[in-house]
């Protein structure tokens, strides 16, 4: 009698997770983030609560190291996965190269998420540079050239991309630079225009102001919408992930 053996048997378990799947979890995750702040604003704009227990400060999107923080540095970090597994690929091409450039920078977003490392240079760049043209947060210059820097470094290797792949980047990419960048220039000059001499009690009077709360309210949104669209196109480029224990 002959044993009919099952070509699955032995096999570890996967984890598989398709583009669609991906972009619903991070729809629904949005979402929620969006809702838990739209509560906290209510709870503090309307009702006069603005620590609840330490909830509000969990989850609104106007504090750092807190749940939205967390996520946002999880997304990023995911994108820098995904571009490494598309650099390996790649691997053997001219195009590997950009691939592992751009997943190094998203580790480092990733990592600046967390550990606020702009803040830290806006501090050194104010206190070195001093000129009345510096922006009240001058980390916005450094990271300006540095995307500008990083464009021009990679504007060869991008034009080589098909063009689905090229609208989708740059789509993405100006959402979340508009978002990370473009706001915090607006913000920058707001606090500049309502106190010139950019002293901590104005930052403090126009941070608890309800339209700038909006303002940095549509900021994470934007950068969140940006890093979580690049990395459903990163995922659906890779044909989604599956994940296998060895």
């Amino acid at each position: 009698m002959t044993d009919h053996l099952d070509p699955q048997a032995g096999r570890s378990p996967a984890l598989s997770l398709s583009p669609k799947q991906l972009a619903w979890a991070l729809v629904v995750i949005g979402l929620f983030l969006l809702m838990a702040h739209a509560a906290v604003l209510f709870l503090k704009y309307r009702l006069g609560y603005d620590y609840v227990m330490g909830l509000a400060p969990m989850f609104s999107l106007d504090e750092e190291a807190n749940v939205p923080t967390l996520v946002s540095a999880l997304v990023l970090l995911s994108c820098s996965v995904a571009l490494a597994l598309t650099a390996c690929r790649a691997a053997g091409t001219r195009m590997a190269r950009g691939w592992w450039v751009l997943s190094a920078a998203f580790l480092f977003l990733a990592f600046d998420e967390n550990a606020q490392i702009h803040e830290t240079l806006s501090v050194i760049t104010g206190i070195v540079v001093q000129t009345s043209w510096m922006p009240a947060f001058p980390w916005i210059l450094l990271y300006g050239l540095a995307v500008l820097a990083l464009g021009i470094v990679l504007l060869p290797w991008f034009l080589k991309l098909d063009r689905g792949t090229q609208i989708r980047f740059a789509i993405a990419g100006t959402i979340y630079v508009g978002g990370a960048l473009g706001m915090e220039v607006m913000e920058s000059a707001l606090y500049q225009m309502t106190d010139p001499t950019l002293s901590a009690e104005g930052w403090e009077r126009l941070s608890s102001s309800l339209g700038f709360t909006l303002m940095t309210s549509l900021q994470e949104c934007l950068e969140y919408g940006g890093a979580a669209y690049f990395l459903y196109v990163l995922v659906k480029r890779l044909g989604g992930i599956r994940l296998q224990a060895a």
